[in-house]
């Protein structure tokens, strides 16, 4: 999707908001996923240019952009999801398995994430919810935040010389005045 101008200037001006935050976080997590899909649609067949190594290689550079993004929030639960797993020997199918798995639940703005954790380092503050079997999906790109736009906000992040201001989504002003009055917050 073309980046909204509004979130193009907030950025120009340092400003990162909950909404700026959710929509990197959903587009890097999503490629991931997209990312993921191929790498094990590569593991079925014989991958001799190495495709399946650099979907693993673009995989993890976007769950560690959306774990920097995330870094920004504070978890709000521990979900306790079962996960099913297709088991291959070489080629061939073996079967299915379900593992328990517990992740950290982030919610920033509408989107809401789950950030894999062991067992034994769950907090102890952090409320439990059994989310049942969990299965996630990719998401065409044409619907996702630019990669570059992504990467600016994370430079942006990772300069420390940003604003961030939760709970607090950015909107088309009526008029130019308010947007640029909106935007020198």
């Amino acid at each position: 999707m073309k980046t909204p101008k509004y979130m193009i200037e907030a950025i120009q001006n340092k400003v990162i908001t909950e909404e700026i935050l959710g929509a990197c976080a959903y587009s890097c997590n999503k490629r991931a996923k997209n990312c993921r899909d191929k790498e094990q649609e590569y593991r079925t067949q014989f991958d001799y240019y190495g495709n399946g190594r650099k979907n693993r290689l673009k995989k993890d550079n976007y769950y560690h952009m959306k774990d920097t993004f995330l870094s920004l929030v504070t978890p709000v639960c521990v979900h306790t999801a079962i996960e099913s797993r297709d088991f291959y020997d070489g080629r061939d199918y073996i079967g299915v398995d379900k593992v328990k798995r517990f992740y950290l639940y982030y919610k920033v703005g509408e989107y809401g994430f789950h950030q894999p954790i062991k067992e034994k380092e769950i907090p102890a503050d952090l409320p439990r919810e059994d989310i049942g079997e969990f299965t996630t999906y990719g998401k065409n790109i044409k619907d996702l935040l630019s990669t570059d736009y992504c990467k600016k906000v994370l430079a942006l992040i990772e300069s420390g010389d940003y604003q961030y201001i939760p709970q607090q989504p950015l909107k088309e002003a009526q008029t130019v005045n308010e947007r640029d009055l909106y935007i020198s917050l």
